[in-house]
């Protein structure tokens, strides 16, 4: 039976477990705010870790790069195609 020092332990995996599985799309909501703050030229990776509250290799274990998240986020938001036609054409 686990003593009382180890059921915080236990509760807080638990957490880490289910923010895990939201850590996607914390991370997009993220990129977005950067990349309509900076543009996406100026945004870089450290920046949208540190609004999401991760560190930048945190974001290449779910998105290959910066274009992966632009290309995600135009897939999933309608605001988001201005932005995908502005890069394009840069």
């Amino acid at each position: 039976m686990p003593t009382s020092d180890e059921r915080p332990i236990l509760r807080q995996r638990r957490n880490w477990q289910r923010r895990k599985s939201a850590r996607p799309g914390e991370i997009l909501e993220a990129a977005l705010i950067v990349f309509s703050q900076k543009g996406y030229a100026a945004a870089r990776m450290e920046d949208i870790a540190a609004c999401a509250g991760i560190t930048k290799g945190t974001i290449y274990l779910y998105f290959s790069s910066k274009d992966d998240l632009l290309k995600t986020l135009s897939c999933e938001h309608e605001s988001v195609p201005q932005l995908t036609e502005s890069y394009q054409h840069a």
